[in-house]
């Protein structure tokens, strides 16, 4: 089902548009095949983005349930449901909605490492895949790693992070110590400068050709999340 109805139709999608395009450039492609997926997973980030921002309103109210609870972890977890169920907010709706998106990109992901050799017997009978493909964008091969892409995945990931990361109030107020706030602390550092440096180093393991579509998704990401957030 997963080969059928979601990763043939994004590679048929993409040999289509390098054929299409002039000089059958498959970084064009990419480009334009990947904003255009993003443009249709926007209902379904937007969602995710508005669960997100409901929670985040929610945290003064959260902190405040969490220091009359007193440690009474049941009572704590009874009245912040209870919160959630009187703001209709469902907690877990982005974890949803994340998946067939998270689907979607593992398919794009097989897509471009397939990208430039062409295999035809993925194809549609009404596709007609190009004699040549041109695999050159901007002087950097996209059939050979790129340690310039690598770079950039890393400056566009960690202002992704910048956008979509909220710090915790351990690092927003000063308090005590513990290991839960210290925890917060580490995992919000660790996604915040480890994660793209972590992300551009797999990168280097593909051809340029996969780092060009998570560098794609990352710009589109900025822009349409620095968009909501200007909008709000």
């Amino acid at each position: 089902m997963f080969h059928t109805f979601i990763f043939q139709p994004l590679y048929n999608a993409l040999v289509a548009l390098t054929a299409f395009l002039p000089g059958h450039n498959l970084g064009v492609a990419i480009i334009i095949l990947t904003f255009g997926v993003r443009l249709i997973l926007v209902p379904l980030q937007k969602k995710a983005l508005g669960t997100q921002r409901k929670l985040k309103e929610l945290e003064p109210r959260i902190a405040k349930i969490k220091e009359e609870a007193k440690g009474d972890k049941q009572q704590e977890s009874l009245k912040i449901m209870q919160l959630y169920k009187e703001q209709h907010i469902n907690p877990f709706a982005g974890i949803g909605l994340m998946i067939p998106q998270i689907i979607v990109l593992i398919a794009l992901f097989w897509v471009f490492r397939e990208g430039a050799t062409i295999q035809t017997k993925e194809l549609y009978s009404f596709i007609i895949p190009p004699t040549t493909i041109g695999t050159m964008l901007l002087g950097i091969d996209l059939a050979v790693r790129s340690y310039l892409f690598a770079v950039l995945i890393a400056v566009t990931q960690y202002f992704h992070m910048r956008l979509t990361l909220t710090p915790p109030a351990a690092i927003i107020k000063e308090g005590p110590s513990s290991f839960s706030t210290d925890l917060n602390r580490s995992m919000y550092y660790q996604m915040k400068y480890i994660m793209p440096a972590f992300i551009a180093f797999i990168s280097l393991s593909f051809p340029a050709a996969v780092a060009l579509y998570w560098l794609s998704g990352n710009v589109f990401a900025i822009a349409y999340e620095g968009f909501i957030n200007k909008a709000h």
